[in-house]
């Protein structure tokens, strides 16, 4: 290459998202194609948060207010936190990635868990470089191990941050709120906490807490949130951060101005206020993992439980051959193995109807094999 680039750059792997519908169109030719790939609504977006958007074409050539002041003081309400914690992103990404700058760099440890959400290595590898990277096993049922986590932060090196995504991606697990908030106890102060909440909304174990209240009591937690699974916004791209006001303010010196786009800014309004779409949404999501679960049981897969709007599931078969002849189908699924789980294969929840789309043409496709 005729540039030269930063030494810890050349060593990234680009992020590679679930296969859009319009990539299989070009690839296959396939009409009917049902994405269960990357975590999105089924449902849609929320229909309020349409109309709102409609509202604010015609202002699209006016920059958004920079402030958001709007859209945050809705938040600030509906999280029970001051306006002056949250923080807006193009999607929670980002918000990871500006967390990230502020901490890491050469000879500054990350603690990361496998077999998580592949952004967290990302931004360690684009800010401090792989090696300091300090990864944790998850445990034989691919949960968390905090306890892998503790045993790092008393390695006596020089850590600056770490992250927990809870509920999990990809994996569907979750850390209940006891032993969380015990862990979250002993992280010194001048370690940054990430928890990433991107699946909360779908969470209905009995032992499992939002963190929200507990950043009242940890200045060094930033806790995340998104609008693009349960409120149906991906394709706008609208995260939430919340922390307390020093760690808000040094959040807001690498902010990017008016990260966040106008009509997203809108929309995002009126998803949370949307209540019967996002009740809809978790009932629709319930229904069909209890169905898919049993279903690809009954199959003889190995199935795992989540508090997610996914499944994750070992098939009796080679999943990557099996990926493939779905996509034949027009059904696309999550292969796992840049997730450092290869045998594994992801699926978002659909609509009941595609729920049975995919059981049917997954039985005639097993019978090839």
């Amino acid at each position: 290459m005729f540039l030269k680039l930063n030494k810890r750059i050349e060593k990234i792997k680009p992020y590679i998202p679930g296969k859009p519908e319009e990539v299989l169109q070009r690839e296959l030719g396939v009409e009917r194609i049902i994405k269960l790939a990357s975590n999105e609504n089924p449902l849609g977006t929320s229909p309020r948060a349409i109309d709102a958007i409609k509202g604010e074409t015609e202002k699209s050539y006016f920059y958004p207010d920079d402030t958001y002041y709007s859209l945050k003081n809705k938040l600030s309400k509906y999280y029970n936190v001051p306006d002056e914690w949250i923080i807006l992103g193009s999607g929670s990404v980002e918000l990871i990635k500006m967390a990230a700058s502020l901490v890491l760099d050469e000879g500054k440890y990350a603690i990361v868990s496998k077999n998580s959400f592949l952004m967290y290595e990302k931004v360690v590898q684009e800010f401090a470089g792989e090696e300091y990277i300090l990864w944790v096993d998850t445990t034989d049922n691919y949960e968390y191990d905090l306890k892998g986590f503790e045993k790092e932060l008393n390695s006596g090196k020089n850590i600056s941050i770490l992250f927990i995504a809870n509920p999990n991606n990809p994996t569907g697990s979750y850390i209940p709120a006891e032993e969380l908030y015990s862990f979250l106890k002993k992280v010194p102060d001048n370690i940054l906490i990430i928890l990433d909440e991107a699946y909360v909304e779908y969470a209905d174990a009995e032992d499992y807490k939002s963190g929200l209240e507990w950043v009242k009591e940890f200045p060094n937690l930033f806790l995340l949130r998104t609008l693009s699974k349960a409120y149906g916004l991906a394709g706008l791209r609208v995260g939430v951060g919340v922390a307390q006001r020093e760690l808000l303010e040094a959040l807001m010196k690498v902010r990017l101005p008016f990260n966040v786009s106008r009509l997203a800014s809108v929309a995002a309004e009126a998803a949370i206020e949307d209540k019967d779409f996002l009740e809809l949404s978790f009932k629709t999501n319930k229904k069909g993992k209890e169905f898919l679960f049993e279903e690809l049981t009954k199959i003889g897969f190995k199935v795992f439980p989540s508090q997610t709007n996914f499944l994750m599931f070992i098939p009796t078969v080679d999943p990557i051959e099996l990926v493939k002849k779905l996509e034949k189908k027009g059904i696309i699924l999550r292969p796992l193995g840049p997730f450092g789980i290869p045998d594994a294969v992801r699926i978002t929840i659909g609509t009941m109807e595609q729920n049975k789309i995919f059981i049917d043409s997954l039985k005639e496709i097993l019978k090839e094999f």
